[in-house]
């Protein structure tokens, strides 16, 4: 078996700089932390990738290969090098997978089901996440789910309700996966609500059992090539806010280019902006504070650029023209 992918210290070093934390706050090994001093710089890095690298699918939609790579230096290229890009999940966290194994943090991947509400029930393997292990705690830890998606690393324990976004609220409970037999079905579920009144809603489960890379780039093949994959569908762009990116008059700042997020290290994350196809709003503490609606591809590509300081060659721009996805403008 080939050895597991790491990062060298000078890509570390880019990844911290592309992910805006100051260098005093840069750890390269882990190992030698306590506990609680590994938790707080998880929780920074959690932070930190969240509010600059998006949750996004623009590759099958803006790009002529079509083709989404999860081996660990193509998507530290794409996420690293590109400015503000990000991944979709199988992208995103196994880029952050290998981070977190790089610094020496004691980490395994697992595969996932989402939860497909016209459906009412689960899909296949689509989805994955990381399962870290600090002192006796273990935390779940996903940064590429959307708007509904972990925040923090977040207690694997049965009920236990944790904060999300105020006033929103997550917790995992054990349940068994429909259709299985009864011992081998056992899953963890992830479940999301919008206020603590609110019904609890399933977000997705997946088993307790390491997944790797390989396996990782196998269940990678249904959402990157099936036309039937929500991916295909519809263009999605997200990322998460903190109240420093928020003006006095209570607006989301707007800075174009490759340093959009630079100045969002401060504050808890409190918001999230979300591009779903030709819609964009942003809602910050369960209310919402923005909405644009895009007439043009024009229009959408400059949001891209001034929200989440994306801007694509023009080759890539002219990739979606023809296709069902294209906000089309005339005959």
């Amino acid at each position: 078996m080939p050895a597991q992918p790491r990062y060298s210290r000078l890509q570390l070093e880019q990844y911290y700089d592309r992910v805006r934390i100051p260098e005093p706050a840069r750890v390269y090994d882990v190992s030698a932390l306590t506990p609680e001093a590994q938790l707080s710089h998880l929780r920074l890095l959690i932070k930190h990738h969240l509010v600059t690298v998006p949750f996004e699918n623009l590759t099958l939609h803006y790009s002529w290969h079509r083709v989404i790579s999860t081996d660990a230096q193509h998507v530290f290229d794409k996420i690293v090098n590109q400015p503000g890009r990000g991944g979709y999940c199988m992208e995103n966290n196994s880029f952050f997978h290998f981070v977190l194994a790089s610094l020496g943090f004691d980490v395994y991947m697992v595969g996932s089901r989402v939860f497909e509400s016209d459906e009412a029930g689960y899909g296949g393997t689509t989805h994955c996440l990381n399962i870290i292990t600090i002192g006796d705690v273990r935390y779940a830890v996903d940064v590429a789910f959307g708007g509904n998606g972990p925040v923090h690393p977040y207690v694997l324990e049965e009920g236990l309700v944790q904060e999300h976004i105020t006033p929103a609220q997550m917790r995992y409970r054990r349940g068994q996966l429909p259709g299985t037999t009864k011992e081998a079905g056992k899953v963890w579920v992830y479940e999301h609500r919008q206020r603590p009144d609110a019904p609890w809603c399933p977000m997705y489960c997946f088993a307790d059992a390491q997944v790797l890379p390989a396996d990782v780039r196998t269940m990678n093949l249904a959402p990157a090539t099936s036309r039937t994959s929500i991916f295909h569908k519809v263009v999605m762009c997200v990322r998460f806010t903190t109240g420093s990116k928020v003006d006095s008059t209570g607006a989301l700042e707007q800075q174009k280019g490759r340093d959009a997020t630079l100045a969002e290290i401060e504050g808890e994350i409190d918001g999230v902006l979300i591009t779903n196809g030709s819609n964009l709003k942003w809602r910050r503490k369960g209310e919402k504070k923005l909405e644009l609606n895009f007439a043009s591809e024009e229009e959408r590509l400059s949001a891209f650029e001034t929200y989440y300081g994306i801007y694509m060659q023009e080759k890539d721009q002219l990739a979606i023209r023809g296709t069902t996805t294209e906000i089309a403008t005339g005959p």
